[in-house]
């Protein structure tokens, strides 16, 4: 066979196979077109169709024959009538605030769903999609749309609407006049009670309300807040705990002016439970602005008597600290002086020093206290208000001295400066000490429940220092505390 004729054979063998194949193409779509009810003339014509094939639902809506925009329509319109049943309606007493989906951002995705639906029958070659239209018709396709919704963006309306029903509790308050008539000591305004809205349990029952369907009023829970402070318990504090007094003695008026300002700084102080009250913070700097004068005080660990700006006010520290021991409060800060003071015991002093050394105490109770001071009749008084101690006991403060220790030798020293046989004391010896102190506990009828040494103190012996001229003979020197008695 020729070069030629075999080309022509193969050319003819080749025709026949895509005549064949053709031939299947028109029989399988000449099935198809069967199986969908259609001719084979009409199968261009679905294929080219712009409306959804047989038996696709959406939503349960049958979009069969419709165009997408049909469908979106009539599946849009059946779930925007769901979205508009989501009242959201919040009460409190008389007043309501209603939410609607827009409001937590409620939506369904229908045309993600329209979408979907359209594509069957429209992927592939045209057998390919031909097959997917038969087989759908004969099955059926659904598509059911989502629901989605945020109600956290509820959160700031909710909270919004519990500011507005929200009120703080007001604590009960007392006003504490001292020195004045046990009638118009404290006066009182009584408690009142707040409230609070639970913003947790209102986002968690709007959460419940959409997942569950349910869109039934929601009650908001609002509870009731309690004060910290109640009038009873203010009421129970106001009988007198304590009350200690030092004498005034020889002390000049400059003094007593020193004390006036000192203890009337913080006459009528209320400390609250927890507080610690610090004397040189309730006085402040004591200055000549605020009135303090010179009067005598220790210097140089007591060597030195001298006057000095503010000089006596460690005997209100002094005092103000009896008063507390007795009342059974928490002392923080305390240090005793130098040298013995002429208005108290060894072992019951507390000195201060503005900047320096303070005396502090805590108000370890639940209940106020409250501070008042006079100075008046030869004596300094301070009297500690409170709620009394457990079962009428009363508490009583003692000291001791348990060792003396002997001052050393006068120190003397030779001032030709001074007239001959003249002699000047220029620090006033004493011995030195070593003291308890003791709080002691008594019931109501007198008796000693018990007692407890709370301090051991360290005075430390003071030598006397004597100038003198020698040019005579010498006479014994005298020593003795007694200008200690005009010192602090």
């Amino acid at each position: 066979m020729s070069i030629q004729a075999s080309r022509v054979a193969i050319h003819k063998k080749k025709k026949r196979k895509a005549w064949i194949a053709w031939l299947i193409v028109f029989v399988l779509l000449a099935i198809i077109g069967a199986a969908v009810g259609v001719g084979a003339a009409n199968l261009k014509k679905i294929l080219d169709a712009d409306t959804f094939y047989w038996n696709i639902t959406v939503d349960g809506i049958n979009v069969t024959g419709m165009t997408k925009e049909e469908a979106l329509k009539a599946v849009g319109e059946a779930r925007q009538a769901d979205l508009d049943k989501i009242k959201l309606r919040i009460t409190y007493d008389d007043k309501s605030w209603e939410f609607g989906y827009k409001d937590i951002s409620a939506s369904y995705d229908v045309e993600q769903q329209i979408n979907k639906a359209y594509a069957v029958g429209r992927q592939g070659n045209s057998i390919e999609r031909l097959k997917e239209i038969r087989r759908v018709k004969q099955e059926g396709a659904s598509f059911n749309t989502s629901f989605t919704y945020d109600v956290s963006l509820l959160k700031d309306e909710v909270e919004a609407i519990a500011k507005e029903i929200n009120v703080d509790p007001v604590d009960a308050t007392v006003k504490f006049t001292p020195n004045t008539s046990a009638a118009n000591r404290f006066k009182f305004t009584k408690e009142k009670y707040g409230r609070l809205v639970d913003t947790d349990k209102a986002m968690e029952a709007l959460s419940a309300a959409v997942a569950n369907n349910n869109y039934q009023p929601i009650e908001l829970v609002v509870n009731e807040v309690k004060p910290k402070v109640f009038m009873a318990d203010l009421q129970k504090a106001t009988s007198l705990v304590s009350s200690f007094s030092t004498p005034l003695g020889n002390s000049t008026q400059d003094r007593i002016t020193n004390l006036r300002l000192a203890s009337g700084a913080f006459n009528g102080y209320t400390v609250w439970p927890g507080e610690t009250f610090s004397i040189n913070k309730a006085t402040g700097e004591r200055t000549r602005a605020k009135g303090y004068r010179d009067a005598k005080v220790f210097k140089e660990g007591g060597k030195v008597i001298e006057d000095d700006l503010a000089g006596g006010v460690c005997q209100v520290s002094s005092t103000l600290y009896n008063a507390v021991l007795m009342a059974d409060l928490k002392i923080v800060e305390r240090y005793p002086h130098s040298r013995k003071t002429s208005y108290i015991d060894l072992g019951r002093d507390a000195t201060i020093t503005y900047g320096a050394a303070d005396f502090k105490f805590k108000n370890n109770r639940d209940t106020p206290v409250f501070l008042e001071s006079a100075v008046g009749n030869g004596k300094l008084t301070i009297r500690i208000y409170g709620e009394p101690l457990p079962n009428g006991q009363h508490i009583a403060i003692t000291s001791e001295i348990y060792k003396v220790i002997p001052a050393p030798a006068p120190k003397m020293i030779v001032d030709k400066t001074l007239k001959p046989g003249q002699r000047v004391v220029e620090v006033t010896g004493t011995p030195g000490y070593r003291t308890h102190t003791y709080k002691i506990w008594y019931d109501k009828n007198g008796r000693k429940i018990s007692s407890k040494l709370i301090t051991t103190d360290y005075y430390k012996p003071i030598q006397e220092v004597i100038r003198y001229n020698p040019a005579v003979p010498e006479a014994t020197p005298a020593t003795g505390d007694n200008a200690a008695q005009a010192a602090q």
